[in-house]
C-alpha cells in the first residue's frame, strides 16, 4: 500500500473514530433530554407549628419536574401552603405529595432508596426514635403517593410491599444512603440522643437492619457531644467528621473492617453538607460542592484507584445571585453535569422565598491556566427580580462570575437560571415558627 493509500485509510478510520463518538454523545444527549423530562425534583422541608399548649411538627414533601424547574420565565412563582384553598395556575409548578404531622420527633432525616423517599429516626424526650414513614414515589407501585409508617418489631398489621421496618437503635438525624442496593443509616446530631447501634444497614432481600460497626465517636449515654456531623459518600466509603473527631471512614465493601482515620492533605471534608460527584472518563478526581454564606464552594478531591482519598484542593467559589443568604440549603444532582441547589430563607411568617439556582459544569484536569465561562457574562435573571432579597439588584452582578482558584485545572460553569418561589402562609391557622429545607432528591 502506498503512502497516499495510508493516509487516506487513517483519514477515513479517524472520520468514523469521530462519528462515533458523535453518535455517543447525541445518544447521552438524548438520555438526558429523556430523564429531565420525566424526572421531578424532590423538596423535603421541615414545619414547627408548636405553641405554649402542642407540639405540632411537620414534615413535608413537593415536587416539580425537572422540565418545568429548568423553564425559566419573567412570571413570579408564589406557592401556596398545604392547608390554603387559594388556587393560582403558577403553583401548580410545585406540586404538594404528602406530609406527616402532630406530635412528631424533632431531628428526623430524608432519604432515598430507589424510588422510595424514607423518612426516619429522630428525637424525642431527649432519646433517639426508630421511627421510619416510607413514600413510594414510583406511580406503577403506588398510584397515590402517601407515606406509611414502617412495623415495628411487634407489629403484625399488614404493610405494603414497600414498608421498612424500623431502626433497632435510635438514631438522630440519621445520613442515610443507599449503595449497591443496600440502605446504610449512621447516626447524626445530637449524638447523645442516639442509641446503639448507631450504624446499620437494610437488607431488601430478608427485609432486616443489622448492626454494622459504630464509629468511634464515644459513647451517646456518656452526654459528650461530638458537635454537628458532615457525612459524604466517595465510592465505597461513607466518610464522617465531627467538630471534634478526624475524618473517619468505613469502607461498605468491607463491613468485617473497623472503622478507618483519613488525614488527606491541604482541606479536609467541608464543615457541612457536602455532594460529592464521580467525573466521567476519570477515576482519580471528584467534585464536591457545598455552600457557605453566599458562595458556593467546589473542591476538587484526588483519589486512588482504591478510593482512598489523597487530596482535597479547593477549586472554584460561585456566588450566589443577590447575596441571597440562607437559612437552610440543599443540593442535588440532575445529570450531565447539572447542579441544583435549593436555599431557603425563613423571612418573614407571611411569605418564606426558597431560591432554586440550577448550573451545568464542565473540568478538565490537563488545562494549562485558568478558564473562566458563563452562558451570558452575567448572572441569571430570578423570576422574582423585584423581591426584597434581591437586594434591588437588577440582574447585572458582576460577583455572579465565579472565579477558579487552582491554576493548573479547568473548571467552567454555564448558568442555566435560578427562580425565586415564595411560599406564603397567609391561609394558615398559625405561621410555622420554624422552616427549615431538609433535603432534595431526584426521581
Amino acid at each position: 500500500m502506498g503512502g497516499a493509500s495510508r493516509f487516506r485509510a487513517r483519514q477515513r478510520a479517524r472520520a468514523v473514530k469521530m462519528e462515533a463518538m458523535q453518535a455517543e454523545q447525541r445518544n447521552r444527549e438524548a438520555i438526558q433530554a429523556d430523564r429531565l423530562r420525566n424526572m421531578s425534583l424532590y423538596i423535603c422541608t421541615f414545619e414547627d407549628y408548636s405553641d405554649w399548649k402542642n407540639q405540632k411538627l411537620r414534615y413535608r414533601i413537593q415536587s416539580i419536574k425537572l422540565s418545568d424547574l429548568l423553564s425559566f420565565s419573567s412570571t413570579p412563582i408564589t406557592v401556596f401552603s398545604s392547608k390554603s384553598n387559594v388556587s393560582n395556575s403558577s403553583s401548580n409548578l410545585v406540586r404538594e405529595v404528602d406530609f406527616v404531622e402532630g406530635d412528631l420527633p424533632l431531628h428526623m432525616s430524608f432519604g432515598v432508596f430507589g424510588s422510595r423517599i424514607v423518612l426516619a429516626g429522630g428525637c424525642k424526650s431527649d432519646r433517639g426514635t426508630t421511627e421510619i414513614y416510607v413514600l413510594e414515589t414510583d406511580p406503577t407501585v403506588e398510584p397515590r403517593p402517601k407515606f406509611i409508617e414502617g412495623p415495628g418489631e411487634q407489629q403484625r398489621e399488614a404493610k405494603p410491599q414497600y414498608a421498612i421496618p424500623k431502626f433497632n437503635g435510635g438514631k438522630s438525624s440519621p445520613f442515610m444512603v443507599e449503595v449497591k442496593g443496600k440502605l446504610y443509616a449512621l447516626t447524626g446530631s445530637p449524638f447523645t440522643c442516639s442509641e446503639f447501634p448507631t450504624f446499620e444497614v437494610f437488607d431488601p432481600e430478608n427485609k432486616v437492619w443489622t448492626a454494622l460497626p459504630d464509629p468511634p465517636l464515644g459513647n451517646p449515654v456518656s452526654m459528650k457531644d461530638p458537635g454537628s456531623f458532615t457525612h459524604a459518600v466517595v465510592g465505597t466509603k461513607i466518610l464522617v467528621k465531627s467538630q471534634r473527631s478526624p475524618l473517619l471512614y468505613f469502607d461498605l465493601a468491607d463491613p468485617l473492617k473497623p472503622w478507618g482515620v483519613l488525614t488527606p492533605h491541604h482541606h479536609g471534608l467541608p464543615p457541612c453538607l457536602a455532594l460529592v460527584l464521580d467525573l466521567e472518563d476519570d477515576d482519580d478526581h471528584k467534585l464536591l460542592f457545598t455552600l457557605e454564606w453566599n458562595h458556593i464552594l467546589v473542591d476538587l478531591m484526588i483519589v486512588s484507584t482504591e478510593s482512598e482519598i489523597y487530596s482535597i484542593e479547593p477549586l472554584a467559589e460561585i456566588n450566589v445571585p443577590y447575596g441571597f443568604q440562607a437559612d437552610s440549603y440543599s443540593c442535588a444532582d440532575l445529570g450531565g453535569g447539572i447542579i441544583c441547589f435549593v436555599l431557603m430563607n425563613l423571612g418573614e411568617y407571611v411569605k418564606m422565598p426558597v431560591l432554586f439556582m440550577t448550573f451545568q459544569f464542565s473540568f478538565s484536569k490537563s488545562a494549562a491556566s485558568p478558564h473562566f465561562s458563563s452562558s451570558t457574562g452575567s448572572p441569571p435573571s430570578c423570576s422574582s427580580s423585584d423581591s426584597p432579597h434581591s437586594g434591588g439588584n437588577s440582574g447585572s452582578d458582576p460577583d455572579f462570575l465565579y472565579r477558579v482558584l487552582s491554576d493548573i485545572r479547568s473548571f467552567s460553569v454555564k448558568s442555566l437560571g435560578c427562580r425565586i418561589f415564595e411560599y406564603n402562609w397567609s391561609e394558615e391557622s398559625s405561621h410555622p415558627l420554624y422552616a427549615e429545607l431538609v433535603a432534595c432528591f431526584v426521581l
